[in-house]
């Protein structure tokens, strides 16, 4: 509410998203309320999990009726509160089934407990249904627009985690399947684990997890259920849903669902056999060259329509040429044999060669498709040779990288330079640095994660960096 008394926030109030944007507007001068109010907190169910389902700003015309869907997946209870900014309108629920949960419901239903302080009013349900649910607000019979702020809670007694062993894998391979569930930090025992697996060819089989020590469940009544899928034949994707029941407590019941989907697939793998790296004897009047050779082969179980060839400088990953070669066969080998101008200056240099397979973000295996060799290169003089100079450019290695990547940044003058990764919507995900730098090379890492501290999820990246010298882009794939 717009007139919370900013003194009535307490350590109790912190957390609460109305609050947080009530005083957000009182502080930029945007309320429209002048009286001071007290604001009634709905009691919050004591030692269980929270997951925000809903939160939203909503401008009703007068004469209407709006409507917001949320879902809700694994709610022992469920707190809705709608906090009337502007106006005013009427404020219930429908819930998965079609059931209406209006004040005169909730009067007479102990399960259900509703508060109203005028300005904000909540919805308390001490058993909610899982599944889809219409928070209503209805202006039909108000003569004047309302601005409403709407927060949905779900709360759990029971947690159900599901994880796979891996997220892609192999045909043939087995896979590995994990549920963990508890209650209040102890494991929850005796619960029945289920779970049916929809593979690509349209087939249906049914699973049974268990917490008995045999198999692939390490320690018995752990609150941890495992079971291992064999087969996964057919290319695609595979779908697993998995169910849990089982009791808790002195007379607490519960029942959980999840999803998970895995794929089984062929993919090539490029390594480095051999390489050797030299540099001949300059020649007068001539751009210096070095001479790479390198065996390559595909040790994975699919060809490789387009494999990229680099030939880089291992501490800056700086490029100095690429190659590009079509269709490698499964356990194919191929040579490469090439001369590629120096683009550097006199000194021991670790330079090399790193192998992708274009089109195969997937290949994540990457130990074993760089080589580098130690040369002593010659100086070599950038206006005789008709290179150029140092330049305003960013590089990024590994890429495809997990779980951290290195950002290279040439400067050619001091200044300032603010270095950013952005998903592919534009949004900001980190800010790296942002300061005042000599000219020359520097290095920065990120390490996945957002702003927040949390895992970046798999996908593509893009990191931007800005000084007066421009603006240069590099694109990273993140593999989890």
């Amino acid at each position: 509410c717009e007139s919370v008394h900013l003194k009535r926030l307490g350590v109790a109030m912190s957390n609460d998203p109305c609050v947080a944007l009530a005083v957000d507007r009182m502080l930029k001068g945007e309320s429209q309320c002048t009286e001071t109010a007290e604001f009634v907190k709905l009691d919050e169910p004591p030692d269980r999990s929270g997951n925000n389902v809903l939160l939203d700003l909503r401008k009703v015309a007068a004469g209407e009726v709006d409507s917001v869907l949320v879902a809700v997946s694994t709610a022992d209870s469920l707190v809705i509160r709608a906090g009337m900014w502007i106006g005013d309108t009427d404020f219930y629920l429908v819930d998965p089934i079609g059931r209406q949960v209006t004040p005169d419901t909730a009067a007479v239903d102990p399960d259900i407990e509703y508060t109203n302080d005028g300005e904000v009013r909540g919805y308390h349900l001490k058993s909610a249904r899982t599944g889809e649910w219409t928070v209503i607000l209805d202006a039909a019979e108000a003569l004047d627009p309302a601005e409403i702020f709407v927060t949905g809670i779900e709360y759990s007694d029971i947690t159900m985690q599901a994880s796979l062993a891996a997220q892609e894998i192999t045909p043939a391979s087995a896979q590995v399947v994990e549920v963990v569930l508890g209650w209040g930090g102890s494991p929850v025992i005796g619960a029945s684990v289920t779970g049916e697996l929809y593979d690509p060819a349209s087939g249906q089989f049914g699973l049974v997890l268990v917490d008995d020590g045999s198999g692939e469940d390490e320690v018995a009544d752990d609150g941890v259920y495992t079971t291992d899928i064999a087969g996964n034949a057919a290319i695609g994707q595979y779908t697993l849903e998995l169910v849990a029941v089982g009791a808790y407590g002195s007379d607490g019941v519960f029942d959980r669902a999840t999803t998970r989907e895995y794929y089984v697939a062929q993919r090539p793998d490029l390594e480095v056999l051999t390489t050797d790296i030299s540099m001949p004897a300059a020649v007068p009047d001539s751009v210096p060259l070095i001479n790479v050779y390198a065996t390559l082969r595909n040790i994975g179980q699919a060809a490789a329509d387009s494999v990229r060839i680099q030939f880089l400088e291992e501490n800056t990953h700086l490029v100095f040429a690429d190659t590009t070669l079509s269709e490698v066969a499964a356990a194919q080998e191929v040579t490469l044999d090439a001369s590629w101008p120096v683009r550097i200056g006199s000194s021991e240099r670790q330079l090399g060669i790193t192998i992708t397979v274009l089109g195969n973000p997937a290949e994540v295996v990457l130990s074993n498709n760089t080589a580098f060799n130690t040369l002593q290169v010659t100086a070599v003089n950038a206006e005789e040779t008709g290179l150029p100079h140092p330049r305003f450019e960013t590089r990024c290695y590994p890429n495809p990288f997990n779980p951290s990547i290195t950002i290279w940044c040439s400067i050619p003058n001091s200044g300032k330079i603010d270095l950013r990764v952005y998903d592919v919507r534009g949004r900001l995900i980190r800010t790296i640095v942002k300061g005042i730098f000599s000219a020359g090379e520097h290095e920065f890492r990120w390490d996945g994660s957002d702003k927040d501290g949390r895992n970046a999820a798999s996908g593509v990246y893009f990191c931007v960096l800005k000084s007066d010298q421009g603006t240069e882009t590099g694109k990273m794939t993140l593999i989890r």
